[in-house]
């Protein structure tokens, strides 16, 4: 199984298929890599596809620090150096969501485009509150990375977003950039999208990549 050593964390990672424009699928918060087992067999038909679990999840070390949204960004960073590779669509999931997205910000020569899934970011006060010491360990310091409006406006990539929430996915849109990003809505889903319409996010996430290349 293939590991990297990045400063204090080993990160489990898988890398399987070719193709010009490499994706790098980042899970959500407490799951792993196997998340995207709904996507992968697709994928690879026509990308080079790398998969990670973050520190702290499935086969990766879990250091005593480092949980937050901008050291996650900085971990998928070093994994992309040690993998030789220059830029990625970033395709994360809840939390992963995040993670792509500070990624876009922090290093934006590093990602091409960004998919994110019901991604963390915008939630409505119901549901901020309720999560809210999840996301507060996402922070290390005050003005650290927490994605919200004026930060996502920094993502100068093109943004493909699923939600199934349309009052989220409506301040989403006015967060983009890009001209070529793009909304999903998919009323009364749950939070993991992917896994529940796999075979039609799989196409739509293909076709835009294609639309955009």
């Amino acid at each position: 199984m293939p590991f990297v050593e990045l400063g204090d964390v080993r990160l489990f990672y898988t890398d399987e298929g070719s193709g010009d424009r490499p994706l790098l699928l980042v899970h959500g918060y407490t799951a792993d890599s196997h998340g995207w087992s709904w996507q992968l067999p697709h994928l690879v038909a026509d990308h080079r596809v790398i998969a990670v679990d973050l520190r702290g999840h499935g086969w990766s070390s879990a250091p005593a620090g480092g949980y937050t949204t901008a050291q996650f960004a900085a971990d998928l960073a070093g994994l992309l150096d040690h993998l030789e590779i220059e830029r990625v669509v970033g395709v994360g999931h809840s939390m992963g969501g995040s993670v792509v997205s500070a990624l876009a910000v922090e290093y934006p020569d590093r990602v091409a485009a960004v998919v994110a899934v019901d991604p963390a970011y915008l939630l409505p006060d119901e549901t901020a509150g309720a999560i809210g010491p999840m996301l507060d360990l996402l922070v290390d310091r005050p003005g650290a990375v927490r994605p919200s409006e004026p930060y996502l406006r920094r993502r100068r990539c093109p943004v493909l977003t699923f939600y199934a929430d349309p009052a989220r996915a409506a301040i989403e849109r006015a967060v983009f950039t890009d001209p070529r990003s793009r909304v999903v809505t998919w009323e009364g889903a749950g939070h993991w999208l992917h896994q529940e319409r796999p075979a039609e996010f799989n196409t739509l996430v293909t076709g835009w990549l294609a639309s955009i290349a």
